[in-house]
């Protein structure tokens, strides 16, 4: 059996204080600093000695620039990575975010897969209107030592800030049960935080290719407009194909509004029966 510990993060576009959409980040907050967020997120890699972490809500770039990636792939032990940036960030200026994979093993055949976004909205009342952002999926393939895996990582669109819910818009998810149905019969993990706590009867079909190993919650409290949203739900998933077990799941908490989620997974061997 080859062990794996992976991790999905929700790390709120790494701002290490606490913010509100409606007042921002006041300009002379000194308790801001994206880079104290990011030590923090290679100091508990580090810790864990996880080998595959996948994060959502991750700044791909701030001023055109990647130094944050530079960072985490400099001072841990995951130096391969590969993200997409899905839309511009509304806490750093000129920022774009995404999700994101960082690895311990070479990731390749790297593939964007969107949602389809419902383009639903919502007036603040600051007056301002928030649309749904673009989202989606990442799959990549990876070798722990001669036994292949398929990674799918993603992050899916939050409904509750918008008044609805995620059993209204099915297709919105239906990416997820499109990349398990194509990648039947190989190690397949899809991690990542998918904004629902009914993910299996979204996707009925879901449970003929994976099952859940994460239990119960995995998001803390978040803030729109002054009011707590999703606090304490099971938003966020690690599925796995069979021949993949879980030994134990750990969750971690953090300067962001989700938990760090770990799974250390046994994965069978091609020669094992």
């Amino acid at each position: 059996m080859k062990e794996l510990i992976i991790g999905t993060w929700n790390v709120s576009e790494c701002v290490g204080t606490k913010w509100d959409v409606r007042e921002g980040i006041a300009s002379d907050d000194r308790s801001f600093s994206v880079f104290s967020a990011v030590e923090q997120i290679a100091r508990k890699i580090n810790d864990c000695h996880a080998d595959i972490v996948c994060l959502q809500e991750y700044p791909i770039t701030q001023n055109d620039h990647s130094m944050i990636t530079e960072f985490i792939r400099s001072h841990t032990a995951l130096p391969y990575f590969y993200g997409i940036d899905t839309y511009p960030s509304f806490l750093m200026q000129n920022g774009r975010i995404g999700i994101a994979v960082f690895s311990r093993y070479e990731l390749t055949d790297c593939e964007y897969h969107p949602f389809i976004n419902p383009g639903i909205s919502k007036l603040s009342r600051s007056g301002k209107v928030y649309w749904s952002f673009d989202k989606g999926l990442i799959t990549a393939k990876l070798t722990l030592g001669k036994t292949p895996l398929t990674l799918v990582t993603g992050h899916a669109v939050s409904f509750s800030p918008f008044d609805t819910k995620a059993e209204d818009y099915p297709e919105s998810f239906r990416e997820i049960e499109n990349r398990a149905k194509a990648h039947k019969g190989e190690n397949l993990v899809i991690i990542g935080d998918f904004n629902t706590e009914n993910l299996f009867s979204i996707l009925p079909a879901l449970s003929s290719y994976v099952s859940d190993v994460l239990e119960g919650a995995t998001t803390v409290a978040g803030l729109m407009e002054g009011e707590v949203f999703d606090g304490g739900r099971k938003l966020d998933y690690c599925l796995v194909s069979r021949g993949i077990s879980s030994v134990k799941t750990e969750k971690l908490d953090n300067f962001s509004d989700h938990l760090f989620c770990l799974c250390h997974l046994q994965i069978r061997e091609e020669n094992e029966v």
